[in-house]
């Protein structure tokens, strides 16, 4: 039941991503496209993996990516496997093994298929911008100057690889305080739409008052789910998912740390 809960999600979001890809091959063939000479592999990589259905399906992912993990986790301590293993073996290597196979199933299907991605965009169309300076504008290149484009490709993925452990970690952390499945899938949805809704405000606040127009604009327009569907204003966006990251692993490390307060909080 468990590989076909996974099977299901990996079909899901192969499904996602072919139709992104459908939707950019149907909108470049349109005679009323006027930008067919920018289009590039660096641009259908954009598309493909950060537009289109992508946007409503970057809502969902806290509730899909809790079905694929938190409910595995569920079934284990809630079973007499979480109270046999930790007699007979090392908790902190059960806990360490179960956080990095949740961390498996959320990142290595988005990361296979965006490399796939970009692995056949490389070879169907050009490998330069022919507008660098409004790339976003005329290809739907999300282009940051300060990288070229691979870097660039390499740093929003490795922010989404961010944005995935922020998921997992408040799933976790959430769980751990409910102890229910059913209402950790439903807390962890509004976690972090709460969570964007703060920083985003936050740091709207922040932008008018800050001198540097870049910077300034990087606050303003700060959204939490643009560790998915990507950012121009890639160092900054880089920086905050990785503090975010850390600040969400500190707390959960500190919420699973005793392996007495877990076996007692999961028998009452």
């Amino acid at each position: 039941m468990k590989n076909k809960t996974f099977l299901i999600y990996v079909i899901s979001i192969v499904f996602v991503y072919i139709f992104n890809i459908m939707l950019f091959f149907i909108k470049i063939s349109d005679k009323s496209y006027l930008f067919k000479n920018d289009v590039n592999c660096y641009s259908f990589w954009e598309y493909s993996t950060h537009n289109g259905l992508l946007s409503i399906f970057m809502f969902l992912l806290p509730i899909a990516i809790s079905i694929i993990t938190i409910k595995s986790i569920n079934t284990k301590i809630n079973g007499s496997y979480f109270r046999n293993y930790i007699i007979r073996d090392n908790y902190k290597k059960l806990i360490k093994r179960e956080y990095l196979l949740c961390l498996a199933k959320t990142i290595i299907p988005y990361v296979t298929i965006s490399v796939i991605i970009f692995i056949l965009g490389f070879l169907l169309f050009k490998h330069d911008i022919t507008n660098v300076k409004y790339a976003d504008l005329y290809s739907n290149f999300i282009y940051d100057p300060m990288f070229n484009q691979t870097s660039c490709i390499v740093i929003e993925t490795i922010i989404s690889i961010f944005f995935f452990i922020l998921i997992l970690n408040i799933e976790l952390i959430v769980y751990r305080l409910i102890k229910k499945l059913g209402l950790t899938i439903i807390f962890s949805f509004l976690s972090l739409n709460v969570l964007n809704f703060i920083l985003s405000n936050f740091f709207r606040i922040i932008s008018t008052v800050i001198k540097n127009k870049y910077i300034s604009e990087a606050f303003y327009s700060f959204n939490i789910y643009h560790g998915f569907i990507g950012s121009k204003y890639l160092i900054f966006t880089f920086i905050i998912f990785a503090i975010l990251s850390i600040i969400s692993f500190v707390f959960l490390a500190k919420l699973y740390k005793s392996k007495e307060r877990m076996v007692l909080d999961f028998e009452q």
